[in-house]
């Protein structure tokens, strides 16, 4: 039996949400599934002139909830 690829992706939502932590992603705030947080990689990045450690999402599916 072939085995399905596992493919990454992250939810995401600009809106607080219950089991979602706010973290800076790419540039921007935003709320991420605590569990997916781990998928992520690690990056200082810049936001408003402040320098913090946050994460990038490249090569990743980034799935925003309404």
């Amino acid at each position: 039996m072939p085995r399905k690829a596992f493919i990454p992706f992250v939810q995401a939502s600009e809106r607080e949400r219950f089991g979602f932590k706010r973290i800076p992603v790419d540039g921007k705030w935003l709320h991420v599934y605590a569990d997916h947080i781990r998928f992520l990689t690690k990056k200082r990045i810049r936001i408003d002139g402040r320098q913090l450690t946050g994460y990038t999402a490249k090569g990743i599916s980034m799935e925003m909830l309404g």
